[in-house]
């Protein structure tokens, strides 16, 4: 698992369509080779929304710490697995400074 704690995490939104319906974030993928629609969760859509490029990855786990009263540790080590997985099929792009 890459380390991307210090990193500023950046929604692609250039491919795609998303939305709140609910709780739920719904993603439509609509790449030409890679159509793909997506279902987060209250949790994962909270830092789907929290990926704006002004925040670390550090700063989105401390406010989803806030917001649902999780443990630091596990936050982080789920927030970046998600995210390393959403870089992966280049969802969210990563860089050393803020967009």
């Amino acid at each position: 698992m890459e380390d991307i704690k210090d990193l500023y995490a950046t929604r692609n939104e250039g491919d795609i369509v998303w939305n709140r319906v609910g709780k739920e974030i719904i993603i439509i993928m609509t790449r030409e080779k890679d159509e793909k629609i997506l279902r987060l969760n209250i949790t994962a859509g909270f830092i789907w929304e929290s990926c704006d490029g002004k925040r670390t990855v550090q700063d989105v786990v401390n406010d989803l710490c806030l917001k649902y009263e999780v443990e630091k540790t596990k936050a982080l080590g789920e927030t970046v697995k998600l995210l390393n997985q959403m870089g992966k099929i280049q969802l969210i792009t990563f860089s050393p400074d803020p967009s």
